[in-house]
């Protein structure tokens, strides 16, 4: 019959759609190893600002779409930090022409 069709359907996709979302759940489920690493990086972070008060230049490199698990990317994180190091070169340079 046709209901018995629309209840096979139905019941297919809420499998399915279930299924995804247990996926998902596990995927993304916070494990102490990452909560640790996420609160050391926090600690880091609110160090480093707390620190970078007294700097004349603070630079920032920051990689959105990276993990801090990353090690065998080093030279993606060098090429960053080399960028935002080049975008303040004129006020380093001004910097330096000010304090001789």
């Amino acid at each position: 019959s046709r209901m018995a069709e629309i209840d096979k359907q139905r019941s297919f996709i809420n499998r399915l759609w279930t299924g995804f979302g247990q996926n998902v759940k596990k995927r993304y489920q916070p494990n102490i190893f990452n909560v640790l690493m996420n609160t050391i990086q926090f600690m880091e972070y609110e160090i480093a600002e707390t620190s970078s008060g007294a700097a004349d230049v603070l630079i920032h490199p920051v990689l959105y779409d990276s993990h801090w698990a990353e090690f065998h990317s080093a030279k993606k994180f060098i090429r960053r930090g080399e960028e935002m190091a080049v975008e303040k070169l004129a006020e380093i340079k001004r910097l330096v022409e000010e304090s001789n």
